[in-house]
């Protein structure tokens, strides 16, 4: 599960690091990279997050069904985050549930619980995942 992670952060530092590029520049920028490459599900996962950061959901899971295609796994943090994005909470607790005893997996299921009303269950599961975060976060209690 770290790999994945790993992945993610990579994509995300890189969205960082092109900060002063424009989004669409950034998107047509790894669409470049992606036709030159198209088995690097890697490139898909970095545009999914840059599309979920804009705030297009939809396009994000869309990448992460491309990224998918091409052996690309651990995506069900992202994929759960843009689901949440869309308001689908049950699909979100789904994604993640199978992967709960990752920390990211089980904050994103129990706050997809907490905007469903099962308050027991998404206290039950910030108190596990709480305790499996080295350090957590100021965000992660929000």
């Amino acid at each position: 599960m770290k790999l994945p992670c790993c992945l993610l952060c990579l994509g995300f530092a890189a969205a960082v690091a092109c900060g002063h590029e424009d989004e669409g520049k950034t998107i047509s920028r790894l669409s470049d990279e992606i036709a030159a490459k198209p088995a690097e599900g890697s490139l898909f996962t970095r545009r999914a997050a840059l599309h979920l950061e804009l705030g297009d959901w939809q396009a994000c899971l869309v990448e992460l069904e491309r990224a998918e295609r091409t052996g690309q796994r651990g995506l069900e943090v992202l994929r759960a985050r843009a689901l949440m994005a869309g308001r689908h909470y049950g699909h979100a607790i789904a994604v993640v549930r199978p992967v709960a005893e990752d920390a990211m997996a089980a904050i994103l299921m129990a706050r997809a619980e907490a905007a469903l009303g099962r308050v027991a269950e998404a206290a039950e599961d910030y108190h596990q995942a709480m305790k499996r975060l080295p350090n957590p976060e100021p965000d992660h209690f929000l």
